[in-house]
């Protein structure tokens, strides 16, 4: 009729919620959580529903394709695990190998200052050897010095002496042949050299 306003019918009573899996949309039970399929609990009660007349939608899911993104998000853990098994494997080789090298370059500082401590103290003793060699000749020589002077200097004293001694004889000899010619008499006598000093002992005995 004219003029008469039609009511708005009721919107169906939907026992089950719409919620996105992947890049789908799945009605899901509203107790369960869970999408609704054939001989489920779930299922039993949307066909309760149905018998007290209320309206329900059912949608029927595609569960391979839930099955395979499952497997694929499984698969990515399982490749997130391996990869970070991997990283953390690639950080003990890459420890490993930088304390190899850490290693074989101390080695090699250690083994260069061995070696050049090791000539020091050759090139060091060497040296000294050489002070020692040059510290001995020149005692040597100065000892030989020594030697020579001090044998020049006994060869000359008794070199002098003996000019002393001969010269006295000279002395003594003319004189007992002037005295033995006024007197008769006998002469005795005898000399003493000593380190300092000559000495003479003459005794004249009569006939």
């Amino acid at each position: 009729m004219k003029g008469e306003r039609r009511m708005p019918l009721p919107q169906p009573v939907v026992s089950s919620r719409s919620e996105k899996v992947g890049d789908r949309h799945v009605d899901m039970d509203y107790r369960e959580k869970k999408p609704c399929k054939v001989g489920t609990p779930g299922y039993a009660k949307l066909e309760s529903g149905l018998k007290e007349g209320h309206l329900i939608q059912i949608v029927i899911e595609d569960y391979e394709e839930i099955t395979v993104m499952r497997k694929k998000e499984q698969k990515k853990k399982r490749e997130k695990a391996k990869n970070g098994r991997r990283e953390r494997a690639a950080k003990k080789i890459q420890a490993w190998w930088r304390g190899t090298l850490v290693r074989r370059t101390l080695l090699h500082a250690a083994l260069s200052t061995w070696i050049i401590q090791s000539w020091w103290k050759l090139t060091m003793d060497r040296l000294l050897q050489k002070k020692r060699r040059a510290a001995l000749i020149a005692y040597a020589h100065r000892e030989r010095a020594v030697v020579k002077l001090q044998s020049l200097v006994r060869m000359w004293r008794i070199h002098w002496r003996y000019c002393q001694v001969l010269n006295a004889i000279y002395v003594i000899q003319h004189h007992w042949q002037y005295h033995n010619c006024q007197t008769c008499a006998l002469l005795r006598g005898h000399c003493v050299v000593t380190a300092t000093h000559l000495q003479f002992h003459i005794e004249i005995i009569n006939p």
